[in-house]
């Protein structure tokens, strides 16, 4: 009978201390009306319905003309948790809230100008070592990579470098000022590489240097890969994007951490876990590349003619 009574009192006290409350209180602040917010949107809250949170959420898109409001709106609904879109929602909310903890979300690091102990997140800051081994498993004869970087892109120029050394193979990169050295450089490196990367450098390129290097590479039967579809649909060979319902989820986590009592200072900042990638087959039969059927049966989009 006393083990009965012991067992139901220990089996309350664990579930009082694993279950949440009914409803949790989630304020939103986007930066825009992006398309690719909602994707985001829906891995996050699947991602809670899943781990057993019911949740109210408060949803605001930012503008300079109503910043009043917003605040005022989160001062209203005292949320458990604020969760950020993109960098110029995370700086304002990362200004002048510092009393709630702020997830964040669909930005790049180098953009979160406002620093907030009160908040951590999840970064579009492409891991080095994800980007190489799908160069690696979908051009597999790749032996030496080129690429274009400046001083605002030179951490990831070593990030790149040490990821390719530990796959055995060769990252032969320039650093360069600006864009208008884009086809020099290239014309440089060009003899000695068999891939070419674009790298995130807002200072190289632009449509201007893309549509140079898309030509550059053509003509010489070298693979461009890109950052996001964009590139693919412009005539790249393969193409980056991101998954942003899984985004979602990773942002989903740091929020069920702080619904269980952890604070954003003890959590780690996140950067994506999973890259999709998208081929133009049209492109790579000009320059008589032909892709294995696994390599092709992955791939999140093939443009074939």
């Amino acid at each position: 009978m006393f083990k009965d009574i012991f067992a139901s009192l220990f089996l309350i006290t664990f579930l009082a201390s694993n279950c949440f409350s009914a409803d949790k209180n989630i304020s939103i602040v986007l930066s825009s009306q992006k398309g690719i917010y909602n994707e985001v949107l829906s891995g996050l809250e699947g991602f809670l319905k899943g781990n057993g949170i019911s949740a109210s959420y408060s949803q605001q898109i930012y503008s300079d003309d109503r910043k009043k409001d917003i605040l005022d709106d989160i001062e209203k609904n005292n949320p458990d948790v604020i969760i950020a879109f993109g960098h110029v929602a995370i700086n304002f909310v990362n200004k002048n809230i510092n009393n709630i903890p702020v997830i964040y979300t669909m930005t790049f690091l180098q953009d979160i100008v406002e620093k907030n102990p009160n908040s951590t997140g999840v970064v579009l800051d492409m891991p080095a070592e994800l980007r190489i081994k799908i160069i690696k498993k979908v051009f597999p004869s790749v032996k030496n990579i080129g690429s274009l970087y400046s001083t605002s892109s030179s951490k990831e120029y070593a990030n790149i470098l040490k990821s390719c050394k530990a796959l055995n193979l060769g990252f032969i990169a320039k650093e360069i000022i600006s864009s208008n050295e884009i086809s020099g450089a290239y014309a440089e490196i060009e003899p000695k590489i068999d891939c070419f990367m674009i790298v995130f450098d807002t200072k190289l390129y632009n449509v201007q240097t893309t549509k140079y290097l898309l030509l550059a590479t053509l003509k010489n039967n070298i693979p461009l890969v890109g950052l996001s579809s964009f590139y693919t649909r412009a005539g790249a060979v393969m193409a980056y994007d991101y998954d942003y319902s899984d985004i979602g989820i990773q942002t989903g986590m740091k929020v069920l951490d702080i619904l269980k009592g952890k604070s954003p200072s003890v959590l780690e900042l996140s950067m994506p876990r999973k890259l999709l990638y998208f081929l133009n087959t049209d492109s790579a039969k000009k320059m008589n590349i032909e892709f294995s059927a696994d390599v092709l049966k992955e791939a999140s989009e093939v443009l074939r003619n």
